[in-house]
């Protein structure tokens, strides 16, 4: 917990695989993201051990305990074909909205070609919407540093102008080169 980002309390750990199998890794949780909604707490991950990965969303009164699956889903249709949900970002909107920042890798992978898509959610998270382009395509030139795949993103909102803007941060990884 920090009040400024430079001073931290001690880390206190809210969700344990092996206290909560069905809800966190070791069992295939990835890419946790808060979110506090009035005066819930809102966390959504990525389940990367279900066929097809599926995003879990937990809900709790209190950051550091009483946290309960309240639904998930694999995207169904929404979901681009031959893709799975690796990493997502959920980022609430000034309008009230929440924004998904979604990874997705290639069906069956461990992160293969990872590509940045936005979703967005009119219910707080139950059901998500899914932009049909990719927003962020991992570079054509694989020694690039974003040539294998984009990662998780993240970002927040800001005005300019008078505008609200949404400002992207993303990191990337270039494809290994092996020397014989």
């Amino acid at each position: 917990n920090s009040r400024d980002g430079v001073r931290w309390s001690a880390p206190v750990v809210i969700l344990s695989g092996r206290a909560q199998r069905d809800l966190c890794y070791p069992d295939g949780g990835l890419s946790p993201s808060f979110v506090r909604i009035n005066s819930v707490f809102h966390l959504w991950y990525v389940n990367a051990k279900s066929a097809p990965n599926r995003i879990y969303h937990l809900q709790s009164r209190s950051v550091t305990s009483g946290w309960l699956v309240t639904d998930s889903t694999d995207l169904g249709a929404e979901r681009p074909p031959r893709a799975d949900i690796w990493h997502l970002n959920v980022v609430p909107s000034p309008d009230g909205t929440l924004l998904g920042l979604f990874t997705f890798t290639d069906s069956a992978t461990t992160g293969k070609n990872c590509r940045l898509t936005l979703a967005v959610s009119n219910d707080t998270g139950k059901s998500w919407t899914v932009n049909d382009a990719w927003l962020l395509d991992h570079a054509d030139d694989r020694s690039a540093w974003d040539g294998n795949q984009i990662y998780r993103s993240g970002g927040y909102w800001d005005t300019e102008n008078g505008d609200w803007v949404f400002r992207l941060f993303y990191s990337g990884m270039r494809q290994a080169t092996v020397h014989v």
